[in-house]
């Protein structure tokens, strides 16, 4: 969907200066793939806004999961002010690719936007019941993949990869931990992946625990399954996405979503669609 830079309320100029997050919906994940799902892209910066009117905002969603083995999907895109913060892969591997990739269900994990997110991480399939997946990928690293555990037939899954901080000194868009299926004998010290730090939900652990969803409005991947049919419920979705606008308090007049002010700035949330006002 096309969403336009500005509705002009008048043609006077102006000249705000402002940074900008956008940050897209998280990829999901459910108990029928055991990677975790890929982060939602991250995009910030700053730039000098020279036109007074509205600047419409558009907040991606988390992709949604189901009960159903097949049914998870990707992320949806950000927009806000002519940029696009893309949405995270998900664990289903032929969906297309996202901001930041799925973590491999039994193989290489999926490929991440440059500049928006980065790869996820490789998993494992042993036999028909025996899977590690890979981490998620995540803004500011990699998922991590499958790693060796104390038993000769089972994996731990790899870490979702983490988030990375703005201005705030808040971390978004990590990735989803990768889930384990191994059997009903758990050998100790298996472990499934953790998600990525800014969101990331973790992965689950086979008869043990629940992968769990993305953050909203952090644009987390959501944790991987256990491949385990008695887990249908467990399935998890992306966490959704968020835009931040912040500026020199007194700096310009405008309006739109929760305003905030700490420490020499105005910050202006937006975790649902709306618009940024730029006014004389």
């Amino acid at each position: 969907m096309y969403i336009p830079t500005a509705f002009f309320s008048n043609n006077s100029l102006a000249s705000a200066s402002i940074e900008y997050l956008l940050v897209g919906g998280g990829g999901a994940s459910n108990y029928g793939y055991n990677g975790g799902g890929g982060a939602g892209g991250f995009v910030s910066g700053s730039l000098i806004l020279t036109t007074y009117g509205s600047y419409p905002i558009e907040i991606g969603r988390g992709g949604t999961s189901s009960s159903s083995l097949d049914r998870n999907e990707q992320g949806k895109p950000t927009y806000a002010l002519g940029l696009i913060a893309y949405g995270g892969e998900a664990a289903r591997p032929d969906y297309g690719q996202g901001a930041s990739g799925r973590g491999g269900n039994d193989g290489a994990g999926g490929t991440g936007i440059p500049g928006q997110g980065n790869d996820g991480g490789t998993g494992i399939e042993i036999n028909t019941n025996h899977f590690a997946g890979g981490g998620g990928g995540g803004a500011g690293t990699t998922g991590s993949s499958y790693s060796s555990s104390t038993s000769a037939s089972c994996y731990n899954a790899g870490d979702g990869g983490a988030g990375k901080q703005w201005l705030d000194g808040n971390y978004y868009a990590g990735g989803g931990g990768g889930g384990v299926r191994c059997s009903n004998n758990i050998p100790s010290g298996l472990t499934a992946g953790a998600g990525g730090i800014g969101g990331g939900g973790n992965g689950a652990l086979s008869f043990i625990g629940n992968s769990v969803s993305g953050t909203p409005n952090r644009g987390g991947g959501g944790g991987g399954g256990s491949l385990t049919i008695s887990d249908a419920t467990k399935s998890t979705s992306g966490g959704s996405g968020i835009v931040k606008i912040r500026y020199i308090s007194g700096s310009i007049n405008a309006s739109g979503g929760t305003i905030t002010n700490t420490g020499g700035y105005t910050y202006h949330t937006f975790t649902i669609s709306s618009a940024f006002t730029l006014s004389p």
